[in-house]
This record gives C-alpha cells, sequence and structure tokens, in this order.
C-alpha cells in the first residue's frame, strides 16, 4: 500500500468537498494555503484521473533546471577514481583546478551517493560550542602538538608543532620533529615571534612544558602551596617578553576546536605529499611549503579568504633591538663558582678565564643560560661573563 503524507491526504480531502459542492475553489485554496489559480490546477487533476490520490502527487516528467550535467557527473566519478582518498571539499578544488569545472562539496557529495561511492561518517555530530574569534593578528595564538604517523617510510609516530593566529587563521610557524619536547615548542614559539612580532596570548593546553599541575599529591610536594605559580621554562620566556599565557581548563579538549580542526585538515591533505618523503629534513621543507601554500592560497570556510588576507589589523610589536632571543629561549640554570675560579654542570667542569671584570670569582652565584646543541652562556647579576660550547667545554 503507497503512503501518501499529511499535504497530500489534506488536499485530497478538500478538493473531494469541492466536487461533492460542500466548498467553493475560493474557499478551498485559503484553507490550503494556496492560490486560487494552483488549487484549479489541482482540482482539474483530481477530476481527470476519477478522484484517484495519486494524482495529486507530484511526479515529475522533466528534469531539474539546476541538475548537473551528466558528462559533468562522469567527469567528478573519473576524478574521484583518481584520488580515492581525498574528501568533498579537497575533490571540489582539484576539479576547480584541473578541470575548471566549480561544484560546490555538497554537490560531489550526492553525485557520489547516487553512484554507491560515498562512505557515510558512523560518528555522532559533536554537540556546537559557543565561537569566538579576536579582533586583530597577535591577539590570541594557539599552540598544539599532533602525534601522527606523518612520514610513514620513518614508520613511527613523528610530533607536528604548530602555531596558530586565532584572528587570521595564518600558520605562524610548524615544523616536524622526532619527540615533543620543551626546546621544540620553544623552537616553534621563537620562530613565531621573530617571523610577526611579539604577540598578546599564548593558549595551550595543560602539559607540563606549558603548566606544572600536580594531580597526584605525595608527602614530598605537601611543603609546597603555591605549586600553581612554580614557573616553566616557556611561561618564563614568556613573561620575558611581555606574552600572556593562558592554558585552557583541565579535561576540556573542546577549547582546542581551532586548532584540531587544522590539524584534521593538514592529517588529510599534507600527510598525502609526505607519503613518500624518506627523512624528517626533507618533510619539514615540504612542511614549509606546505604552510605558504595555505597562507597565500587557501580560502577559510570560516572567513571566507586567505590567511594573509587578515594580516591586519594587528597587535604584534616588533622585537627590540636591546632583546637577544638567545637569552630568552633557553634553559637557565643557578650556579655557585668554586675557590678556583670553576663551576659545575651536569659533571662537567668549567674555568672562568674572563678576569677583566673580576680577578675573583669565588662564591659568585652566576646564571646559566644553556642553548641546547649550541653553547652555555653564563652571566653575573645581569652582566655577560664568558661563552662555552656545550660539547668541548672550551670557552
Amino acid at each position: 500500500m503507497t503512503q501518501y503524507n499529511h499535504i497530500v491526504l489534506n488536499r485530497h480531502n478538500i478538493l473531494t468537498r469541492v466536487s461533492e459542492g460542500q466548498l467553493s475553489l475560493k474557499q478551498a485554496s485559503k484553507e490550503l494555503s494556496l492560490s486560487y489559480r494552483h488549487t484549479r490546477r489541482l482540482f482539474k487533476r483530481l477530476l481527470n484521473h476519477s478522484r484517484s490520490i495519486d494524482s495529486l502527487t507530484f511526479k515529475r516528467t522533466h528534469p531539474a533546471p539546476n541538475r548537473t550535467p551528466d558528462n559533468v557527473r562522469e567527469k567528478i566519478l573519473q576524478l574521484h577514481n583518481k584520488y580515492p582518498d581525498v574528501n568533498n571539499c579537497h575533490l571540489s578544488e582539484i576539479a576547480n583546478s584541473e578541470l575548471s569545472i566549480k561544484l560546490h562539496p555538497s554537490t560531489i557529495r550526492s553525485i557520489l551517493i547516487n553512484a554507491n561511492l560515498y562512505k557515510f561518517s558512523k560518528s555522532k555530530k559533536p554537540r556546537p560550542r559557543k565561537r569566538y574569534e579576536k579582533e586583530a593578528l597577535g591577539q590570541l595564538v594557539h599552540i598544539d602538538t599532533s602525534e601522527h604517523l606523518w612520514i610513514p617510510n620513518l614508520k613511527c609516530l613523528t610530533h607536528l608543532i604548530l602555531l596558530l593566529d586565532d584572528y587570521s587563521r595564518a600558520i605562524l610557524a610548524a615544523g616536524l620533529f622526532d619527540s615533543n619536547t620543551t626546546w621544540n615548542n620553544m623552537l616553534m614559539i621563537r620562530s613565531a615571534i621573530k617571523s610577526y612580532g611579539i604577540f598578546q596570548i599564548l593558549y595551550c593546553d595543560n602539559a607540563s612544558m606549558f603548566k606544572l599541575i600536580r594531580t597526584g599529591w605525595s608527602r614530598h610536594f605537601e611543603y609546597r602551596t603555591d605549586l600553581e605559580k612554580v614557573q616553566t621554562e616557556i611561561h618564563r620566556a614568556l613573561i620575558e617578553l611581555g606574552i600572556t599565557l593562558l592554558p585552557h581548563p583541565v579535561q576540556s579538549p573542546f577549547c582546542k576546536g581551532k586548532i584540531e580542526r587544522i590539524f584534521q585538515f593538514m592529517q588529510d591533505r599534507l600527510a598525502k605529499e609526505l607519503k613518500n618523503c624518506p627523512t624528517l629534513s626533507e618533510a619539514n621543507i615540504i612542511l614549509q611549503n606546505w604552510v605558504k601554500w595555505y597562507n597565500t592560497k587557501h580560502v577559510n570556510s570560516i572567513t571566507g579568504v586567505v590567511p594573509f588576507q587578515r594580516l591586519t589589523p594587528r597587535v604584534t610589536t616588533p622585537i627590540s633591538k636591546n632583546i637577544n632571543l638567545d637569552d630568552i629561549f633557553c634553559f637557565k640554570y643557578t650556579r655557585v663558582v668554586k675557590n678556583d675560579n670553576t663551576f659545575e654542570f651536569k659533571q662537567n667542569t668549567y674555568q672562568i678565564t674572563n678576569l677583566k671584570d673580576r680577578l675573583y670569582w669565588g662564591k659568585a652565584k652566576i646564571q646559566l643560560h644553556l642553548i641546547p646543541g649550541c653553547c652555555i652562556r653564563i652571566f653575573y647579576r645581569g652582566l655577560f661573563i664568558q661563552q662555552y660550547s656545550e660539547k668541548n667545554k672550551s670557552p
């Protein structure tokens, strides 16, 4: 038995009453909320088909005026066979660049569904969150790390550290590393500041490299009541530059939606370009080229423009000539010099040979600036004293 919706059943009931003389066509058009002409058209159709309810159902006898031509559909299917792993948005861009065919991703989705080539996602849609957006470049910068099989030839997970501007959606810095360490995050923050200037807020997660959080209290830490005020090396470096560190609330992964969205986009696009990459260094070259394309060519679906078209207004400040980033993005330690003008650091002994500012350095409390893989710089009360190579320890 054919199932009819309530609209068809209501029209058949009212028009049947018109045919029996209980209602006029004018009254029927008001009850159906239709124009008089269309009501008369339906009534004639009902009489010509012996009052059959099937006459009131819509049956298209001509193709839709906005239907995608069959030759275009065939080209899309051929393009899908050529790039079977890309999604609808990516396939829409490829069709525009290679075939000069502009189709919305939803149209491509319908074409693939009709051809039984579309794979429906079984995941449930997350609960929508309230959107926010800053008003200028540099007001808020997101930082996060994506652990993924970015380089399949290495047969191990690699870490993509990325900084994303909230207003422009521009990637300020990105790098692939074999580990997610404090120093690697420092390198990316320094790269973003060197390229775009000092921003205002760094929005991060609750990783221990950004913020010290003690969840399992032990008796060894009960004497410290200000653990939340303990600065990490990254937090200390940001304070010296006047940047606010803003970790999102604990156990709130939805707060990282913007940067997680671009990670998903990069896992779908960038990962395919890194499929045959043999080394990490070559992968970083491909990554930088991809970031340049993203910032200058890719139209963001939220802002509607490419990221580099929203570089203004901006609140970033240039780096002062008095600031040496080597002495900010480093690991700082304090040591006391022995009576023979030597100090120990990581089981090595270093001799202070600079005797111009002070002949005797015994008992002096000095500060060490360790730049991993490069050198160790020592200071006394803010005055630079000497620099050592980290490897051979000689000044």
